[in-house]
């Protein structure tokens, strides 16, 4: 009897320990997390790096590590060093889903990787990656409606498939009888949406008054624009945003 009481109180103390330490973080998770709130986001995808290294169980861990990755490949516009970070990306985000099938930022973080990576390959391949990357995105929207980073993406992926090319849309038709449906007024109300949830966002601004241009809506694209320069920084690239808005503002006037 006095065993299994000790057992019992074992137990309990060790559950609470971990309820605790899930709910506080890894102490690497948190510094990761303080260096991109100061836009340190290289140094914090080492520090995802070491938690991985203490704890390769948590799909949690990978998941966001590889949206940090994915992140950081698209504010760069050297091929190289974006390619790199996409593979890293796409890695992570396969052992996140590995792990935990049913994670939600596990499906976002490869949805992500596997979209930027599309954007890079031929014909085929882009379609295969637009597809897989928007089966992965709805099934995160679908299980959070509220998730504006998932919101964004589905825009992206919209945007881009309403404006392929005639030459594209016919190579892709030949190849697979057909192209997921997209428009630019889906891509806008994505955006939109994003932007609701979660007004913050710069690169969303920049991602909305794309959309805005590309269905003749320039005044709504300026307007959006500008809107995005009175924003504060808040992610390591929001500078390059805010001048990719201030080309596009330039472009149009």
């Amino acid at each position: 009897m006095y065993k299994y009481l000790l057992w019992l109180i074992l137990l309990s103390g060790w559950a609470i320990q971990a309820q605790a330490q899930q709910g506080a973080g890894y102490e690497d998770e948190q510094q990761a997390l303080q260096l991109v709130a100061q836009m340190h986001e290289p140094e914090a995808f080492k520090q995802y790096q070491h938690a991985i290294a203490q704890h390769p169980h948590d799909a949690r861990l990978y998941a966001h590590a590889s949206l940090l990755a994915s992140h950081l490949a698209l504010i760069t516009d050297n091929l190289s060093e974006k390619k790199s970070w996409l593979t890293l990306a796409r890695q992570y985000a396969d052992s996140a889903q590995h792990l935990d099938p049913a994670l939600s930022d596990g499906k976002l973080a490869f949805a992500e990787a596997t979209f930027q990576q599309a954007l890079l390959l031929g014909a085929k391949e882009k379609i295969n990656g637009f597809k897989a990357a928007l089966t992965a995105v709805r099934q995160v929207i679908a299980a959070d409606s509220q998730h504006a980073q998932a919101w964004n993406l589905l825009g992206r992926i919209q945007l881009q498939l309403a404006t392929m090319s005639v030459v594209e849309r016919s190579a892709a038709r030949l190849l697979f009888g057909q192209i997921p449906d997209a428009s630019l007024q889906q891509a806008i109300y994505s955006f939109q949406q994003c932007m609701r949830l979660d007004p913050r966002m710069i690169s969303n601004y920049y991602d909305l008054a794309t959309a805005y241009h590309a269905n003749g809506q320039d005044e709504q694209a300026i307007h959006t624009a500008q809107r995005a320069l009175r924003l504060k920084n808040i992610r390591q690239g929001d500078d390059i945003w805010k001048q990719r808005c201030q080309s596009l503002i330039k472009n149009l006037q």
